[in-house]
């Protein structure tokens, strides 16, 4: 068996929407996770509900909406969202 290795997260670009609290931004960022949906349940409120294909996930105003390479979306607290990401640019998205 032996002892745990150690392993380092590869690098990917993803997509993100921060959410700021408003109503607007609630409603853009459910038009983005849902195009077909459009607006959804949104309900103002202080928490932004996205519905994803794990369920039900919450965000708290600042938290980031993300979508992995994989188009998969799920909510990132603020605080580990700009621990574990920076700015991509453009060209990095086009890879």
């Amino acid at each position: 068996m032996g002892y745990p290795a150690h392993y380092r997260m590869r690098l990917a670009a993803v997509e993100a929407m921060q959410w700021d609290g408003s109503d607007e931004s609630a409603l853009t960022i459910l038009r983005w996770v849902n195009p077909k949906e459009g607006e959804g349940g949104y309900l103002a409120s202080p928490r932004l509900t996205v519905y994803t294909i794990d369920g039900a996930m919450t965000a708290s105003q600042g938290d980031y909406i993300v979508r992995s390479i994989r188009g998969v979306f799920y909510t990132c607290r603020l605080d580990i969202f700009e621990a574990t990401h920076e700015p991509a640019g453009e060209d990095l998205l086009n890879v």
